[in-house]
């Protein structure tokens, strides 16, 4: 009895061990949330998928009607994947939309505010006018920036995930979208008129 007491008591002590030492390792393999809280403006996107719901992964994406740019207009634009030019002005006009600019031209930022881990987008041709307008957060040892974006089409907040974060020594952050919400068509934006692309894209810090 003497010996199996003693050998249970050596099995919790080694078990206790075995448990302190693995909440040490993952404290240790644990990587600090990077503060990237500033101000950003959109310098680049480039497509790398036209629609990520369709089958396979190099789609064209097709703006009917060139409805971020001219609702009046009925010429479709068909951007293929490696293209910049459009994808950047489709996705700055999306971005930009959620800014409380009154004038659809108006330029914006994008506000990460460190206390409460919010974002704010900035009309800076307006004032600097400024709506918190969602939350963000670093995941996966910083190589993923989740942001949940509250817009007034969709009763649910917009979730925009950056994936592959790189940041440079100048604090810009790059890396691609999965999931990005465009318009379909002209008209209103609403849940029925999104497709969704995929893109790198590159946030400048001012």
């Amino acid at each position: 009895m003497k010996t199996n007491f003693t050998n249970g008591k050596l099995f919790l002590a080694a078990f206790a061990i075995i448990a302190v030492t693995l909440s040490s390792c993952k404290k240790d393999e644990e990587t600090p949330a990077l503060d990237i809280s500033g101000s950003y403006a959109l310098s680049s996107a480039t497509l790398v998928d036209g629609d990520v719901d369709a089958s396979g992964s190099n789609n064209m994406f097709i703006q009917y009607g060139m409805a971020l740019l001219n609702p009046t207009s009925t010429d479709d634009v068909d951007v293929a994947p490696g293209e910049s030019t459009f994808t950047t002005i489709f996705v700055n006009a999306i971005l930009g939309g959620a800014a409380p600019c009154e004038q659809s031209q108006g330029t914006y930022t994008i506000d990460f505010v460190k206390d409460g881990s919010k974002v704010a987008f900035v009309c800076t041709s307006e004032g600097n006018t400024s709506d918190d307008l969602g939350t963000y957060e670093l995941l996966e040892n910083n190589t993923t920036i989740s942001m949940n974006i509250n817009v007034s089409f969709s009763p649910v907040p917009i979730n925009i995930t950056i994936n592959d974060v790189e940041i440079d020594d100048d604090g810009n952050i790059s890396g691609t979208v999965e999931r990005f919400p465009m318009i379909k068509y002209a008209g209103p934006i609403g849940v029925d008129n999104l497709q969704y692309i995929s893109a790198s894209i590159t946030l400048q810090k001012l």
